[in-house]
């Protein structure tokens, strides 16, 4: 926390009526886990933990997803009957279903077409996104993305030739991590123009000014800012907090949040960022300037 950050309590919401699901969503490594935290501290959510990830079951793992990142349309399926079944779950103790869920970006149409979600979606700096996937060791296989061709037609023609290459072999995570990126956030940039009621909003924003975003997104939600939220916004981005997790370790959602912004800087390599900075530059010239270099 800086010492210009607001300490009021942000207004309680305008009362606009909303009673549709929140989905928190964007690239994984982007934050989306302590957004939606956060955002459970409102009280009157029910988390759902990643529903359409192909390994992890949190509790609501839907069934029949066979890639990573699935495309799911609107319309009548298995998979968003079970989405729904899930929201209304959450309706039938007065709650609205809170979807914390990176791995269903591709899904976004069918939140927001067949359950009239409200969609946060992160976006995360490429070149921390890239750190944060070479810590962790974690590749990717662009097979998943390319044998589903309405995805591949729809939004990631583009890239098409990059993901064939990168799946080839001999490609290293920091590569990898330029051409997933630039997919998902090419296509959050269509997203926004489609659903213009999409919140788009960057993690390194949510970071400087974490109690005036959240206010904000709670206005917009119709969530109560409550002090419990207040307090585990104070307690997960305090000064005294480590900038980045250790080791391999997934999560560590207290961090110190304005050092964790550019802490990308001291695992990438001078080689690295230049690699990354140019073969972003187009889609990332979307979301950041020069100066966030």
């Amino acid at each position: 926390m800086t010492e210009t950050e607001p300490e009021q309590i942000p207004p309680e919401p305008a009362g606009r009526g909303r009673r549709g699901p929140v989905v928190v969503t964007g690239s994984h490594r982007s934050g989306t886990t302590w957004v939606a935290r956060t955002l459970e501290k409102s009280g009157v959510l029910s988390y759902v933990d990643e529903p359409l990830n192909l390994e992890y079951d949190g509790g609501h793992k839907i069934a029949g997803i066979r890639n990573w990142f699935p495309y799911v349309l609107p319309g009548s399926s298995p998979v968003v009957d079970q989405l729904a079944a899930i929201e209304r779950a959450a309706a039938a103790q007065s709650k609205r279903a809170l979807f914390k869920d990176p791995i269903g970006f591709f899904a976004i149409p069918a939140y927001v077409e067949a359950l009239h979600a409200d969609v946060v979606v992160i976006v995360r700096h490429p070149a921390a996104f890239a750190s944060s996937l070479k810590r962790l060791g974690w590749r990717f296989d662009f097979s998943h993305l390319l044998q589903q061709p309405a995805l591949i037609d729809d939004l990631l023609q583009p890239y098409r030739r990059d993901m064939e290459a990168a799946l080839s072999g001999g490609k290293d995570i920091v590569h990898q991590a330029i051409v997933l990126w630039n997919a998902i956030y090419h296509a959050a940039a269509g997203f926004r123009q489609r659903y213009p009621g999409i919140m788009l909003a960057r993690h390194e924003d949510i970071s400087r000014r974490p109690l005036e975003w959240f206010g904000r997104a709670c206005n917009e939600l119709e969530l109560p800012f409550t002090d419990g939220m207040r307090a585990y916004i104070l307690e997960t981005t305090a000064a005294e907090n480590p900038a980045e997790a250790a080791g391999n370790r997934v999560h560590q959602l207290a961090r110190n949040s304005i050092g964790n912004i550019k802490a990308f800087r001291k695992r990438l390599s001078a080689a690295e960022m230049d690699r990354i900075r140019e073969g972003t530059a187009a889609v990332a010239s979307l979301f950041y300037t020069e100066e966030d270099w």
